[in-house]
């Protein structure tokens, strides 16, 4: 049983330690291009 126990707990960790980190990287990477858009909207709207 402690087997089993060690290895959901462990499983669990992993799961919840790539979402983090996957989640980092996606933020890292959209955050630039996210700001582009910030940017790059108002002055097409400004253009029209």
């Amino acid at each position: 049983m402690a087997e089993e126990v060690t290895v959901v707990v462990v499983a669990a960790w992993l799961t919840v330690w790539v979402r983090a980190v996957g989640m980092l990287l996606v933020m890292k990477l959209l955050s630039p291009l996210l700001g582009r858009c910030d940017r790059v909207r108002p002055d097409r709207e400004g253009r029209d």
